[in-house]
């Protein structure tokens, strides 16, 4: 799990809602008959121990936020109960290695995100739309069991960059994408700098979680 005060927490367990202002900040909607306003913007952070433990009891004072190099006034702090919206993309080459995992980790999520599960054979295909429905996920999950792979690689970044438009449509306040997978060759043509452009315009927080060997692929 991330340690940095500004790193979103895919588990829920520490989130923390901040606001900050930006006071005589630009404001893209001014123009000569609406003069420039100050602007609220909201950040979430994930506070832990070293040992991994939440940290819950931190205020605005704990905070320092600062914006193109200048220190922007901490207004508030205070836990998260806004949800997140989680696309998961399972890249396992047919293998159901994830499958365990990933139970356990919508089990952790219950009640705290709207999930999408989408499963990458060749191209990547969703599953299951977003939904709080832990029991249809779990089923999803559970069925990508032994299967045939897709031995010379697949489009996952086409799938990760489809799955950013789609969260930058949707206009969520939490969009996040995490990606299990046993890697292999790219067949996408996509290029790589497209796709993170395309994560920065969704504001999606990705995390990338592969197996430590290659044998798989």
């Amino acid at each position: 799990m991330p340690r940095s005060l500004l790193a979103l927490s895919v588990t829920a367990c520490a989130a923390l809602f901040v606001a900050f202002g930006a006071s005589g900040g630009l404001d893209a909607r001014a123009t000569p008959e609406a003069p420039l306003q100050e602007r609220t913007n909201t950040v979430f952070v994930t506070a832990l121990e070293e040992n991994g433990g939440p940290v819950v009891d931190l205020d605005a004072t704990a905070f320092t936020i600062k914006e193109d190099g200048k220190n922007r006034d901490v207004l508030r702090a205070e836990l998260s109960s806004v949800p997140m919206e989680i696309a998961i993309i399972v890249d396992d080459n047919g293998t159901g290695i994830f499958r365990s995992g990933l139970v356990s980790f919508l089990q952790q999520l219950q009640g705290r995100a709207v999930i999408s599960l989408s499963s990458v054979v060749g191209q990547t295909h969703k599953l299951v739309d977003y939904t709080t429905d832990v029991e249809k996920l779990t089923a999803a999950i559970v069925g990508l069991s032994a299967r045939p792979g897709t031995p010379d690689g697949g489009q996952l970044l086409e799938g990760i960059f489809q799955t950013a438009k789609d969260q930058e449509k949707r206009e969520t306040t939490r969009p996040v994408i995490v990606v299990v997978t046993v890697g292999g060759e790219e067949h996408s043509t996509l290029p790589a700098h497209h796709v993170l452009d395309q994560l920065a315009k969704s504001g999606s927080t990705m995390y990338v979680i592969p197996v430590a060997s290659s044998a798989l692929r």
